[in-house]
Parts: structure tokens; sequence; C-alpha cells
């Protein structure tokens, strides 16, 4: 008879302990899950975010490639100049270019 009041007396301890325990995991859970929510919303802020800043790049080049890529607007004066200096140069190139001949010759 002893043996079973220890039994049923193990018995009642435990109940209460897996109670106990129960208790303990059910803060445990709730804590877990209101954490789980806060880091799904954390991540679609993020998402959010990331989606913005890319609009506002894609924005931004679209401005500068209306914009930012015209080129000025040259007058007539300024397109002549152009010109004779690029031929000036080519001239100087091609006088350069006989001297290093002369002298590659000369020896």
């Amino acid at each position: 008879m002893s043996d079973e009041i220890e039994k049923d007396d193990n018995n009642i301890l435990l109940r209460y302990r897996v109670k106990k325990l129960e208790e303990l995991m059910e803060s445990v859970l709730s804590t877990v899950g209101a954490l789980d929510k806060k880091v799904g919303l954390l991540a679609q802020k993020l998402m959010i975010a990331t989606a913005i800043i890319g609009v506002i790049f894609q924005g931004m080049g679209v401005w500068y490639s209306v914009h930012g890529s015209k080129a000025p607007e040259y007058s007539e004066q300024d397109k002549q100049k152009y010109y004779e200096t690029r031929i000036s140069d080519s001239d100087k190139v091609k006088q350069l270019e006989k001297e290093l001949y002369e002298l590659r010759n000369k020896k």
C-alpha cells in the first residue's frame, strides 16, 4: 500500500512539475511568437525601403539620361577653332613622325 501512496505522490508531483513547465513554456512561446512577428515586420520594412531606394535611383538615372547627356550647342566659330586645332595637331604629328623617321635612318 505504501508503494501506491508513493506512486500517487510521485504522480501528483510530476503533474505539478509538468503544469509549471507548461506555464513557463507558454510565456516563452508567446515571446517567440511576438519576436517572430517583429522580425517579419522588419523584413517587410526592409523590402519596402529597398524598393523605394531602387525607384529613386532609377528616377535619377532617367533624369540624368534626359538632362545630363545633352551635348552643348557649339557656335560656328567654336566649331571652326576646333577643326583648325585638329588640323594643326595633325600637321605637328606628321612633322614629328617625319623627324623620327629621319633620326632612325641616320643610324
